[in-house]
């Protein structure tokens, strides 16, 4: 090769270097600016728009908890992702529900019980229990996975894994962008979660076992930004309150069984919308947990509640 040539092909070379540098820059900042506008959102409930949190991620078109999962709801527009965590014999934290590898994987024993190595080993199997070629990822993966393109709800299932959790959170620097669900007094909740109280975003939770009123007093002055409602039957007394409370703060239901929202579930929308999650856009909800991100990503698109 001549040197003009040499010459013509590094100018090239760097040319092509400089433009894929330009891309991933203009990326990472609509990334950025997708998970800020989220939480955004997340903090106005003035905002029109309905949020959806995908449960164990694209679990129908991926194996629950897997990084493809994540990021398949990533790429539909999903804006919380809603993540199960155990702790390996070593002290590794992993994405699993279950408290064995049974069901979701091609391995059997307790995660408390086996190493990473050993986990880190099997492949996971879809919703039909079909073995994939997908693995089961550490709760790192799925944070970088998921940093500053979406919000995540950390489900933990081991005990005394949160200061694991929290410090992976600021590891990866996915501690603003993190939603907890709390079933606890607001004391217990800032003695539990510790510093971590102070960045994340926290949902206490309503249901037929608690006195609404009571619960929205308590948490009064840490001014929480959503509340999850939960109910059994579609005349459920503590209904009432979602309403009135949606000036305040979003409204969080769970559409994945029909117990956790009055009949009005994720089944129920796949063959009628309006009465599903229509209805509870009626009474006031406006975050959903789904198991049915993009039959609601679709429904909410068409009502034009939803980007």
């Amino acid at each position: 090769m001549t040197t003009i040539y040499k010459q013509i092909l590094i100018i090239l070379l760097a040319g092509l270097l400089c433009w894929q540098r330009f891309l991933h820059h203009g990326n990472e900042e609509q990334a950025t600016g997708r998970a800020v506008q989220i939480k955004e959102v997340f903090c106005d409930p003035n905002d029109p728009r309905i949020l959806v949190n995908a449960h164990r991620g694209d679990w129908r078109h991926a194996p629950e908890n897997s990084l493809r999962a994540i990021r398949n709801v990533i790429a539909m527009g999903a804006d919380i992702v809603e993540i199960d965590i155990r702790k390996t014999r070593d002290g590794v934290l992993v994405l699993m529900h279950d408290a064995t590898v049974d069901r979701t994987t091609n391995g059997q024993g307790y995660i408390h019980e086996l190493d990473y190595d050993s986990i880190g080993a099997l492949f996971l199997r879809n919703g039909a229990g079909i073995i994939t070629q997908h693995k089961v990822p550490t709760l790192k993966a799925a944070l970088l996975a998921a940093k500053d393109h979406i919000l995540i709800q950390p489900d933990y299932k081991c005990t005394n894994c949160l200061d694991d959790i929290a410090r992976l959170l600021k590891e990866t620097g996915t501690d603003d962008q993190v939603v907890f669900g709390v079933k606890k007094t607001l004391r217990e909740t800032k003695d539990f979660f510790g510093d971590l109280f102070h960045q994340a975003l926290f949902v206490p939770a309503i249901d037929g076992k608690v006195e609404p009123k009571a619960v929205m007093d308590e948490f009064a002055p840490v001014d929480p930004q959503a509340y999850v409602f939960k109910f059994e039957q579609e005349d459920a007394s503590h209904l009432e309150y979602m309403t009135p409370l949606q000036q305040e703060a979003r409204i969080w239901v769970q559409t994945i069984q029909p117990h956790r929202c009055g009949g009005h579930s994720d089944d129920l929308a796949a063959d009628d919308p309006d009465q599903a999650y229509g209805w509870l856009i009626d009474k006031g909800a406006d975050i959903f947990l789904t198991d049915r991100p993009g039959l609601l990503l679709d429904y909410l698109r068409k009502r034009q509640l939803h980007d």
